[in-house]
């Protein structure tokens, strides 16, 4: 049972594995720390840090296109099971599934060109929004100049032991991990298809 990570957890694209990391990586930033995620979805791994860490402050990001992966039936039956049989899916009804986590602030806009305007440090960047360049590339630029020293950047959907051609494989992850581990970052850690790096 994950309940104790938050009962929101069952709405999450991630592996249980992902989910109880995640999970931990929240609970050692500090009292009045901030996370910066793009690709909000359904809430879920917001909520999993917000439980983790009532101290911290998780800004979290999302276009709230409807379509998000609705062709794949298990994900639809979890869109139906979140928001209600074909709802959709918008800043409102996920805005009411983190309803109890005071500490989650959700924001609807394309990342990084409405936020331009950021200026606060970062203890934690999360991104799980686009998987593929220019998109990935301009998200981890622009907010990793906010990352603290020491600060965490988290990169889902990371999985370079697929084979190449892998639905589930994308290589613009890798392609900016790499640059990123020759720009300042070390790898803390591999859970899955999550990368942990650390900025030094």
């Amino acid at each position: 049972m994950m309940e104790h990570i938050s009962k929101n957890h069952k709405f999450a694209l991630m592996m249980d594995s992902e989910k109880k990391y995640l999970h931990q990586l929240a609970a050692l930033i500090p009292n009045g720390g901030i996370v910066l995620e793009v690709g909000t979805f359904l809430g879920a791994s917001s909520s999993i840090m917000a439980h983790a860490n009532p101290n911290i402050t998780i800004h979290t990001i999302d276009m709230y296109w409807d379509d998000h992966d609705r062709d794949r039936p298990w994900v639809q039956d979890m869109l139906n099971s979140a928001l209600g049989k074909f709802q959709p899916r918008t800043l409102e009804s996920v805005s009411k599934i983190v309803s109890e986590y005071k500490n989650i602030k959700l924001y609807k806009g394309f990342s990084p060109k409405h936020f331009m305007d950021w200026n606060i440090e970062i203890d934690l960047y999360f991104e799980d929004g686009f998987h593929t360049n220019p998109r990935l590339e301009n998200n981890i630029n622009f907010w990793s100049k906010f990352i603290k020293k020491r600060g965490y950047l988290v990169l889902h959907d990371h999985r370079p032991n697929l084979p190449i051609g892998h639905p589930s494989r994308f290589v613009d992850t890798e392609t900016c991990a790499v640059s990123l581990l020759n720009e300042g970052y070390k790898k803390i850690d591999q859970i899955d298809g999550m990368l942990i790096l650390q900025k030094l």
